[in-house]
């Protein structure tokens, strides 16, 4: 596992180092400190990671900017901030984890597990998903998402208004942020079911979703029973 931590305070920068590779053990394939969101957004542009450890201010500056730019690559991130009255606003973007300072070696602990088990801590809380573009980077509300495609290493999001945009995340990774209305059908596709207009048989055990759009999402055998579920819930 390939780590990166932002962290100003070197006391807490070192702390978090040796506990994370403690935790992490023989998996753990590089660490890298840095302490400036400067330097931090030139490695991550230029180094492959696989989690970024983040905390939002950095000598009196705020981290949301460098946040969004991290939700829109394919690596997770966790925040560790002192600022916890950001928990909310850093869940509603699509952080792993939210770790409040001062932190132990448990709580990190039950951090990475998470990662580990793609367990969400607060999934019902995303509200949007960071996605870059020419301009920058755009903040998708997930209610304009109408269903998401994997296309190998990314996921195409399919919006309302027929917009598609492209996101690095997986579709099992975003599968993970994605609030309760979102739900996987397919190895390929995940739907909002609230833009779910009917659900059809075209026999030999093949199903069909058909969306508000028209659109039509193929349906996995092993997935048509908990989706019948979802949708008598749903229309409760």
């Amino acid at each position: 596992m390939r780590i990166v931590i932002v962290e100003d305070e070197r006391m807490i920068a070192e702390r978090l180092r040796r506990l994370v590779t403690e935790i992490v053990g023989d998996r753990l394939e590089s660490l890298t400190l840095l302490d400036r969101f400067s330097l931090a957004r030139e490695h991550l542009a230029t180094h492959p990671i696989d989690l970024l450890f983040l905390d939002l201010d950095l000598y009196g500056r705020d981290g949301f900017g460098l946040l969004e730019e991290a939700l829109a690559s394919s690596f997770a991130t966790i925040v560790v901030s002192a600022h916890h009255d950001q928990a909310l606003r850093a869940f509603e973007l699509g952080v792993t984890d939210f770790v409040p300072k001062p932190f132990g070696r448990d709580r990190l602990a039950k951090s990475l597990a998470r990662l580990e088990t793609r367990e969400p801590a607060l999934r019902k809380q995303l509200q949007n998903l960071a996605v870059r573009t020419r301009r920058g980077i755009d903040l998708v509300p997930v209610a304009r998402v109408r269903y998401l495609q994997g296309a190998d290493d990314y996921t195409a999001l399919h919006l309302v208004g027929g917009q598609r945009r492209l996101h690095p995340k997986s579709l099992r990774a975003l599968e993970t942020l994605l609030p309760s209305p979102f739900t996987r059908v397919h190895r390929s596709f995940i739907v909002n079911l609230a833009r779910v207009r009917s659900l059809e048989s075209h026999g030999g055990g093949k199903h069909r979703i058909i969306l508000d759009d028209g659109t039509d999402v193929p349906v996995s055998r092993a997935r048509i029973a908990a989706l019948r579920q979802d949708l008598r819930m749903d229309d409760s």
